[in-house]
Parts: structure tokens; sequence; C-alpha cells
């Protein structure tokens, strides 16, 4: 209920200073999965599937923020419009790899 309420409250804000849309996928996102880690610690936290889940935290943040920067690279007001350009391109690939550092680092088999 706590989260429903602060995603209105950043809807509003978000009326003022943009659209909400960007505002939830830029910001919200990043709360309702720390939200989800938070329920899935205090619950499962103990059993076998709960700490495979808590594992997995690193990679989705990572994985969240290459969504946040492909999204953004393909605003229309963003510096090469809708197409990406290769600053933008560099950046998605600069994300990729730190997502794929955390699946190794989380999963790897060292």
């Amino acid at each position: 209920m706590l989260i429903i309420f602060l995603v209105g409250i950043g809807t509003a804000y978000a009326g003022i200073f943009g659209t909400a849309k960007d505002w939830v996928f830029d910001n919200a996102l990043g709360t309702i999965l720390t939200a989800i880690f938070l329920i899935v610690g205090g619950f499962f936290g103990g059993t076998a599937v709960g700490k495979i889940l808590l594992k997995s935290k690193l990679p989705l943040y990572e994985l969240k923020d290459v969504a946040v920067r492909i999204r953004d690279a393909r605003k229309p007001s963003g510096p090469g419009g809708a197409k990406v350009t290769a600053e933008e391109k560099d950046a998605i690939l600069k994300e990729v790899e730190e997502l794929i550092a955390a699946v190794v680092k989380v999963f790897g088999t060292t």
C-alpha cells in the first residue's frame, strides 16, 4: 500500500516536472525492485529459493539500468532524435558489460 502511495505522489510531481511515464520508468522501477527484494528477504530469505532470488538482485538492477539507457537513447527528444547515436551506443554497451559482469560475479562457476 505504501508503494502505491509513493508512486502516486511521484506521479503527481512528475506531472509538474515531466511526464508521469518517464518518472515511473526511471525512478519507481528501482523502488519496486527494492520492495520486492525486501519482501523476498523477509519471508523467503532462509529458503533455497529465496537465496537464489536474493543472489539475482544485482543482475536485475543492472538489467534495469540497461533498459533505462536504451529507452533514453530512443527518445525523440534525445541527441539523435529517435535514432541512436554512437555515444549512446557506447553508453548502452557499457551498461551491458556491467550486466554481464554482474551475472558472472553472481552466478559464475568459480
